[in-house]
């Protein structure tokens, strides 16, 4: 792969699909748009920002703007701490 480049015009090793071109990698991303909706639901029910909740769970807010599109979804300690700012069980996110 090209070092430091990402997105669509990354380039992939021959042969390898694309996320999207696969079963596993369609679901991912499916994955993620629907985090990305119930995000945005929570927000919303709670009177939030991406702003605000990206102060409170210590993440920039192009990241919380990224989990809102579907982009991305926070893993580890960013899930954890998402659950504990929106007071939800982890277990209970998509």
């Amino acid at each position: 792969m090209t070092k430091g480049k990402i997105g669509p015009h990354a380039v992939r090793p021959k042969g390898r699909p694309r996320l999207d071109e696969t079963p596993e990698g369609r679901e991912r991303i499916e994955a993620r748009r629907r985090f990305g909706r119930w995000l945005q639901a929570r927000l919303i029910e709670q009177g939030g920002s991406s702003s605000g909740l990206a102060a409170a769970v210590g993440v920039s807010r192009q990241s919380v703007d990224q989990w809102l599109a579907g982009d991305t979804s926070p893993t580890g300690e960013r899930r954890r701490k998402l659950a504990e700012t929106l007071g939800v069980q982890e277990i209970d996110m998509p």
